[in-house]
């Protein structure tokens, strides 16, 4: 999944264009300034991306704060268990 960089300051560029591609599998996102990205909409690669950036699943003490009605799972099967 690409890196998202943002600028800061006054002068942020405006929204020129989304549209879908790869038949239907991303999204592009085209700035007025001719800069963009590639985002795919599959849930599986966003539900990859969030335990690769989140570095690991869930401790128990973790999973009853946050999500206090489910019972504890390892949401990242590919991460180990901490």
């Amino acid at each position: 999944m690409p890196a998202v960089s943002r600028q800061r300051g006054p002068e942020l560029p405006e929204w020129g264009a989304v549209a879908f591609a790869d038949g239907g599998r991303s999204l592009v996102f085209v700035l007025d300034d001719g800069n963009g990205t590639l985002w795919p909409i599959s849930l599986d690669e966003w539900k990859t991306h969030a335990c690769l950036v989140a570095g690991g699943n869930l401790t128990s003490e973790e999973w009853h704060r946050l999500i206090t009605q489910e019972q504890y799972a390892a949401i990242c099967p590919q991460l180990p268990r901490p």
